[in-house]
């Protein structure tokens, strides 16, 4: 008896979910990546969400309102999740957001931002299985798209709108990884 297993990766990042040539939203099944797209058919999706009297938004959606309903628009939110409220409202950048002041994560993340990214997933009804840094899994999948006949130390990296990650792996001849460095 043989086990299907289904997993889903999700970056989420500061300006976008997905973007162009590097898509971020995928499900890995039947050894295969799968690329997730939005409703629009489009794999690049705006970080961004928004509140009507009516309705919820997302992506490109609330992006696209926002001028006129700012105070309701949420964006960057990356440069805020594991940040104390305090904290935030001495900032000298709380002024650049309206609105008061959440898988795959920037590896300058602590334990409380990746905290926080944890408890919202479940509040969303996912189980958690792993944390990890961008750079890593980039990594990662390179080690599973490509066989070594040897032992491979790689550089990877994830550069974005608003982090630059890298990591140093060793990939075996079997495809596992051994993550050597994250920063």
């Amino acid at each position: 008896m043989s086990i299907q297993c289904t997993g889903i990766g999700i970056d989420l990042g500061t300006t976008y979910s997905g973007s162009g040539k590097k898509e971020r939203i995928s499900v890995f099944h039947d050894g295969k990546v799968k690329i997730v797209v939005n409703e629009e058919g489009n794999p690049k999706t705006s970080s961004c969400v928004a509140f009507t009297d009516t309705q919820q938004l997302i992506g490109d959606a609330a992006k696209n309102q926002g001028n006129s309903n700012i105070c309701n628009t949420v964006f960057s939110v990356l440069r805020l999740v594991g940040r104390k409220f305090e904290v935030l409202k001495s900032d000298h950048n709380i002024d650049y957001y309206p609105f008061g002041i959440k898988n795959c994560v920037p590896a300058c993340f602590n334990y409380s931002h990746r905290r926080a990214i944890n408890d919202a997933t479940v509040m969303t009804g996912l189980s958690v299985q792993r944390i990890i840094s961008r750079s890593t899994l980039a990594g990662v999948a390179f080690g599973f798209q490509n066989t070594f006949s040897k032992e491979r130390n790689v550089l990877a990296f994830d550069i974005d709108g608003g982090t630059c990650n890298v990591s140093i792996l060793t990939i075996e001849n079997n495809g596992h990884c051994k993550i050597k460095s994250t920063a």
